[in-house]
Formats: structure tokens, C-alpha cells, sequence
């Protein structure tokens, strides 16, 4: 999708793991958006994974 259209408002990916207690819940998720917004990341016309700011 990133791909196709460059331009939009910001893409959130979650990557999945085999191990389900490495999965992020709907906290950590929560958790790592506002960690996101605190930080003062500009989220127009990027991927980001959310594993990444899970802390």
C-alpha cells in the first residue's frame, strides 16, 4: 500500500510472532502510539512498525 500511494496520512504495522507471548496486545499497542506521540514523530506518508516503540 506504502508503495503504491506514497502519499497518506501514516501506516501502523504490527508484526506477528510464533511465539504468541511476544505478540503485542491492544495495551501495548495503546502503549507504543503514545510513545509515537510523545516523541513528536511526523506519521504522514510513513510504515511504521509499532513492535519498534513498544517500551
Amino acid at each position: 500500500m506504502h508503495q503504491a500511494n506514497p502519499n497518506h496520512s501514516g501506516i501502523f504495522a504490527v508484526y506477528r510472532n510464533a511465539n504468541l507471548l511476544k505478540n503485542m496486545g491492544f495495551k501495548a499497542i495503546v502503549k507504543a502510539i503514545a510513545n509515537l506521540e510523545t516523541a513528536n514523530v511526523p506519521l504522514a506518508n510513513q510504515f511504521i512498525s509499532l513492535n519498534h516503540w513498544n517500551y
